[in-house]
């Protein structure tokens, strides 16, 4: 089993999967990974495939949908995959949300600053 924790370090709640996988770590062993897998999604899938397959794989992150805060969420894949360009579309707008702006009128997102 793998527990990979998402998270932005410096985004309060955002980082709640790092805090979360920092507790488990002690835990880990016997089957049962602990990591961060706070890179980005295609980098994480082609890791994925790298490896031996799971049994279980608990990812743990915050995302603002609206809910009442500390509002907890189970998803459960039923081995569907959506359409390429719903994949794309949702790649797009991950990457419009993880781009913040700095003070040089630049923008920094996951792959520094630009």
């Amino acid at each position: 089993m793998l527990v990979g924790g998402i998270g932005y370090r410096n985004l309060r709640d955002g980082s709640i999967g790092l805090h979360v996988i920092e507790r488990l770590a002690d835990r880990a062993g016997d089957g049962i990974e602990v990591e961060d897998v706070s890179y980005h999604p295609v980098g994480l899938l082609h890791n994925l495939q790298e490896r031996p397959d799971y049994d279980r794989i608990v990812l743990v992150g915050a995302v603002a949908r609206g809910r009442e805060p500390g509002t907890v969420t189970a998803y459960r894949w039923d081995r569907w995959l959506p359409a390429d360009d719903e994949v794309q579309a949702r790649v797009r707008l991950n990457n419009h949300l993880n781009s913040f702006p700095i003070v040089n009128g630049g923008t920094f997102n996951q792959r520094g600053a630009e």
